[in-house]
């Protein structure tokens, strides 16, 4: 109902109007009775007719608004038999100019209620006061306050309900829209506008249940206040009201009474997300004016939500709407994002991501889809790439069921976006190559203090009509350059993963001849200067007397005149090393993705210095996400390695070949190394013969498959239960692979052998 007021200075009255009835008060219909300081009250009769109006009393006093006021206009008709009765409320004054409303920043407003409620032939007045919070950014506010209801015609006083107040500010005009909920009359809907210059007061009409027993209206307004918005830390717990800006993607439709969809199309998305002090339930608001308060994460229910990625700074996560005939999804991103000025220029980045979301097709279900991938990103040209693996199931997103349900569809993404070189924030395309196709869009920003996370949306259609809305978020992972473009293609520093087994005497030992195995080996190579640095990362792992890997391969160390076409040479101070390289041209075997380092050193064991042989596996690990699970491969590959040979009692290279099959559908892996033994002091050759290693290919997380990492156990009547192979994948969809091998013998009535050493291999 539209309502009018208006001031004659003149005559000093006022008139109210909503169209149908209109009434003019004047400084004679002043009733004193009901007028004091804070409220003047005017009483106009004519017949049988009564009305009241109530105006609070503006200025610059403590307490009092001056830009806006609140007003109540009541209305009663004495029939014979029956009361005829109708209560106005609204808010008034002189409203901000929109070009003058902020649109960044937010503020809290200490807040008056006024109003009145019936049951029945019962009224009851209201009064109370509150705090209305508001994000000027995002068009958020939420406001909550206490009130008293006082029985008009007993005068008894009910003390302590609350209210709660959520709307969403236009982002054109100024005006918000929204609800309002009393805890003695329901919910009903908010209308309100800022005022004064700058937004320095606001005000707000509320009504409830016009047309039942029970209803209600009143006005909400005040002033600037002091209580902080937006200065929390947390994302679980906020210390204040917490609004936030999300990054969002949407589609909807229309569901029929069997869940099945028509009129699918994208959705408005999401223009604000609001959690109150101390961790209070999550409000969303559409940018098409739905305000979802309290969504539950129970699935029988018709509005829900689910976080996918919950983290220090970032959230991601699915609401699902299933009211009536409403179907919709809305992925949203949000949480504290890296400030444009902390924003990484120089260097570059890999993260580790799940995608999740919904998909909605006419004629079909809702759908979910997740999957996992990675993000690399170049701060320094804000060239930003993605790829990974999805699955699309019947499970609904945003219910705290487990996605994607039944499998009903498979394929890859991969996509491309441009970091801004002034703001937080990329754009870019981005495509999935299921037996359905989509192609869409990919906006996103990075989170955190520094750049530590990113979280992204996508909206993507297909040919057919269907809709994905979904969210790629995720923390620091491993880099997939060099898994997906080879090691030959990197211009930048990158660090790959390797592992590394190690050999080493120490006379005075029992026995002197020690060897062992690292898991975690990290190689960082600069290809400008074909420089590398060989760390190991293991922790919690007691090494015994062993020295763990730590070693700089220099650009200054670089031998050219040594080198081959199979080994770059390099020989420093105390060490001597030899990298095997990468590309077609090396006849020993052409690696794309894979290579290894042979590292000799001079190290401290036990007091005494011993040389340590190492062997170190590194490239481009194969990204969880493109571990094949299904079907089995075969890979040929070269070993070498170093040890002691206990048939002649002398140390000896290693040098042969490998054969390597993976089932992935088993998950099982099986390794034969075709080893010969060569003496460093006569170089006299001799044949070891084969040894198999087999076992799970299990990743480390349980039931999640054949991971990029594995570790295979020595098998043979002579092989001593100590031999291990720690394997790796590297490459896309695990072209190439290579491990770190412990090979310990003890043939009945021989002299033990032991042998540290690497085998890299391809797929035939």
């Amino acid at each position: 109902m539209a309502l009018t007021v208006s001031y004659n200075a003149t005559n000093r009255s006022w008139t109210v109007s909503d169209g149908t009835r209109s009434r003019t008060f004047g400084p004679g219909d002043i009733d004193a009775t009901q007028s004091n300081s804070a409220i003047t009250t005017y009483k106009f009769v004519s017949g049988n007719t009564t009305e009241f109006l109530s105006l609070t009393t503006t200025g610059t006093a403590a307490g009092q608004t001056r830009f806006v006021g609140a007003g109540i206009w009541q209305r009663q008709v004495n029939g014979s038999t029956t009361i005829d009765g109708r209560i106005s409320s609204f808010a008034y004054g002189v409203q901000t100019p929109n070009g003058t409303l902020p649109r960044t920043g937010a503020a809290s407003f200490d807040v008056k209620l006024l109003g009145a409620r019936t049951f029945s032939t019962n009224i009851y007045a209201l009064g109370g006061t509150g705090k209305l919070s508001v994000d000027f950014l995002s068009g958020g506010i939420a406001g909550s306050g206490f009130y008293d209801e006082t029985d008009v015609q007993t005068n008894v006083t009910a003390r302590g309900y609350n209210w709660n107040a959520f709307a969403l500010l236009s982002k054109s005009a100024n005006s918000f829209l929204g609800q309002l909920t009393l805890g003695s009359a329901g919910t009903g809907e908010l209308h309100g506008a800022f005022f004064g210059p700058n937004a320095e007061e606001v005000g707000a009409a509320f009504s409830q249940n016009p047309n039942s027993d029970v209803a209600a209206t009143g006005v909400i307004y005040g002033a600037r206040g002091t209580t902080p918005v937006n200065t929390s830390t947390s994302l679980a717990s906020p210390s204040t009201d917490q609004f936030y800006q999300p990054l969002s993607a949407s589609v909807k439709g229309t569901l029929d009474g069997a869940g099945y969809l028509s009129a699918v199309g994208a959705g408005s998305g999401l223009a604000s997300v609001h959690q109150g002090e101390n961790g209070s339930p999550l409000v969303f608001y559409g940018s098409d004016g739905r305000i979802m308060w309290q969504p539950t994460k129970a699935g029988q229910v018709g509005l829900t939500y689910d976080f996918y990625t919950s983290s220090d700074y970032l959230r991601a996560g699915i609401l699902t709407d299933r009211q009536s005939s409403i179907g919709q999804i809305d992925a949203f991103v949000y949480g504290f994002a890296t400030a444009n000025s902390s924003t990484p220029r120089t260097g570059t980045a890999a993260f580790n991501v799940s995608l999740n979301g919904g998909i909605l097709a006419n004629g079909s279900k809702i759908s979910g889809v997740n999957g996992n991938g990675s993000f690399n990103v170049n701060f320094q040209t804000g060239a930003v790439s993605t790829l990974g693996a999805y699955t699309v199931g019947n499970a609904i997103p945003g219910t705290s069921a487990g996605l994607p349900g039944t499998q009903s569809d498979a394929g890859n993404w991969s996509g491309n976006a441009t970091l801004s070189s002034s703001a937080n924030a990329f754009n870019g395309d981005i495509t999935f190559d299921g037996t359905t196709d989509y192609n869409g869009t990919l906006t996103g920003k990075f989170f955190g203090p520094a750049g530590e996370q990113i979280g992204a949306v996508v909206q993507a259609n297909s040919s057919g009509g269907a809709v994905m809305a979904a969210t790629l978020a995720g923390g620091r992972g491993s880099d997939s350059t060099a898994s997906q473009s080879g090691l030959a293609g990197l211009t930048t520093t990158t660090v790959l993963n390797g592992n590394d087994s190690q050999y080493y005497v120490v006379n005075g030992l029992s026995p002197a001849e020690q060897a062992l195995l690292d898991t975690n080996v990290e190689v960082t190579y600069n290809p400008t200067n074909k420089s590398y640095v060989l760390t190991s990362k293991t922790t919690g792992t007691n090494f015994g007397n062993a020295v763990q890997l730590s070693q700089t391969l220099a650009a200054a160390d670089y031998k050219a005149a040594e080198s081959t076409s199979t080994f770059d040479v390099y020989r420093g101070a105390d060490y001597t090393a030899r990298v095997f390289k990468f590309g077609s041209g090396n006849p020993s075997i052409a690696l794309t993705y894979t290579s290894f380092a042979e590292v000799v050193r001079t190290d401290t064991v036990d007091g005494r210095q011993v040389a340590t042989h190492y062997y170190v596996p590194f490239g481009g690990l194969t990204p969880s996400f493109q571990i094949p699970r299904t079907g089995s491969a075969s890979y040929s590959g070269v070993v070498y390695g170093y040890g002691r040979n206990g048939a002649t009692q002398r140390e000896a290279s290693l040098s042969g070949t490998s054969t390597f099959t993976a089932d992935f559908a088993a998950g099982t892996g099986s390794a034969v190394l075709a080893l010969t033994a060569t003496d460093v002091g006569n170089n006299a050759t001799s044949s070891l013969g084969n040894f198999t290693y087999s076992g799970s290919l299990a990743g480390n997380c349980p039931g999640c498959g054949v991971g990029n990492t594995f570790s295979l156990r020595g098998t043979g009547t002579d092989v001593l239960s100590t031999s291990f192979l720690n394997g790796m994948f590297f490459g896309a969809n695990a072209a190439e692979w290579g491990g770190s091998f412990l090979l310990q013998l003890n043939p009945p009535g021989g002299q033990q052998s032991i042998y540290s050493g690497v085998t890299v291999g391809k797929k035939n």
